[in-house]
């Protein structure tokens, strides 16, 4: 029955996996006017999936010729954590191009934002420039009615000559203050004239100016309208390369599942037991350095000072049936298959655990949120400010990315156990200046 149940379950995978590689180019063929440095990198994206599309079919093989043979347990074991190991490989890469899509996604809305501001800026020139011509014209106007009074008093009262202003003069000072007279009223009249000119070179030069605006917004908004369809392009991308990781979560988990349930039928005792064991142990290691990497990368970025909480923080189960399964500190295996040192609590709910609400223990933000294979599975990293950090293992759905704020209550996650788990329950992690701490000093269970 056993052997039955694992060779659907293998079945199962080759289907998903020729769906996964057979849409691999799809998902990462999707970018638009990339550099040679962004090429590359979808490329090595390519490359490292196509590799481990040929481990994962290594290692189906394997385990095809191993699964029936007891005497060699050990090696299927082995090859069977080497299956995880290829599925978690696979999920870090997708993550990696996820990252980068949301980069390039980030870099082209910050390009839509910039586009509209300037196409906001000229706007705002064309409507100015649309005042200052209708002002200009009026001015024009003005000057064209006074020019036509004039002319139209010239044509009336026709030129009068320097002899009839000299015999219609009482006297000669007379005569030349009439001269000057006209004289200045010639003046006057040819400097109207020039301002004129001056006024329709100026408008001129509006409507020059209008044309090139025109031609400007109508390229930016061109420009604009690209973006944006790039901009979708990409969050098609993103859609569908998460479309597949969570595809690939599900597979890693079935064979997590299969694990579990493989290292309840074997001897204690057995080589292949103590070989499970201590890869499952090896493996949550390697997780710990792992968070321990990316909470110093948070302290490097805001540095820590001691924290003392006030009110406390909260459990992450909400529920007055809340029970700690499993407590912090040194273990030993009843029912949990090993022993080591628990750097948290597991909590569960009586009547059943599994699906129940994950509660953000205090305020934060994502520092992280992910699936870990052969570990805490799906699991979410919060930093609270302060040096204060906690984290939630073995969900069976995460609700929140990577950089998202929360709040105190908020539900995040859903219990499950996902990763190495026997039986649904919620690890919880409370970290200080990125040492784990007994959670049961910040928090009380209901």
């Amino acid at each position: 029955m056993r052997t039955t149940k694992r060779i659907k379950k293998l079945l199962s995978l080759i289907f998903v996996f020729l769906f996964l590689f057979l849409n691999t180019g799809t998902l990462l063929s999707g970018a638009t006017d990339l550099t040679d440095s962004e090429q590359d990198k979808i490329n090595d994206y390519k490359t490292q999936q196509e590799e481990l599309r040929k481990q994962i079919s290594e290692n189906k093989e394997k385990m095809d010729a191993l699964k029936d043979d007891i005497a060699q347990q050990e090696e299927y074991v082995n090859t069977l954590q080497a299956q995880i190991n290829a599925y978690q490989a696979q999920i870090d890469v997708l993550n990696e191009n996820i990252a980068f899509l949301e980069s390039q996604k980030d870099a082209i809305q910050a390009q839509i934002d910039e586009l509209a501001v300037q196409i906001e800026e000229i706007h705002t020139q064309i409507n100015h420039n649309e005042l200052e011509q209708i002002a200009l014209q009026q001015e024009i106007d003005d000057i064209f009615t006074e020019l036509k009074d004039r002319l139209c008093d010239i044509y009336v009262y026709g030129k009068t000559s320097e002899l009839e202003l000299l015999l219609n003069s009482t006297d000669f000072q007379s005569f030349l203050i009439t001269m000057e007279l006209s004289s200045n009223i010639a003046a006057h009249d040819n400097e109207i004239i020039s301002g004129l000119k001056e006024k329709i070179a100026q408008i001129d030069e509006l409507n020059a100016e209008h044309i090139r605006l025109i031609e400007e917004i109508e390229a930016k908004q061109a420009e604009h309208q690209q973006q944006i369809d790039a901009l979708s392009a990409k969050q098609d991308d993103i859609r569908e390369s998460r479309a597949v990781l969570e595809q690939s979560q599900g597979e890693i988990e079935a064979l997590e599942s299969e694990a579990s349930a493989y290292l309840r039928e074997l001897d204690e005792q057995s080589a292949a037991y103590k070989a499970l064991i201590a890869q499952y142990e090896a493996s949550i290691k390697a997780f710990d350095s792992k968070i321990d990497s990316i909470i110093e990368e948070a302290r490097k970025r805001n540095q820590p000072i001691s924290f003392t909480p006030s009110g406390g923080l909260i459990c992450p189960l909400q529920y007055s049936g809340a029970y700690i399964s499993s407590g912090y500190g040194y273990r030993t295996g009843t029912g949990t298959a090993y022993s080591n040192f628990h750097g948290g609590l597991d909590i569960c709910v009586y009547g059943g655990t599994y699906g129940k609400n994950i509660s953000a223990a205090a305020n934060g933000t994502v520092l992280t949120a992910a699936h870990m294979g052969t570990g805490y599975g799906n699991y979410i990293l919060l930093d609270h400010g302060n040096g204060l950090y906690t984290l939630y293992g073995h969900n069976s759905q995460l609700l929140v990315s990577t950089g998202d704020t929360v709040y105190q209550g908020q539900t995040i996650a859903y219990a499950g156990e996902s990763g190495y788990a026997f039986g649904a329950h919620c690890h919880f992690e409370v970290r200080v200046n990125g040492s784990k701490v007994n959670p049961l000093n910040y928090i009380s269970v209901p």
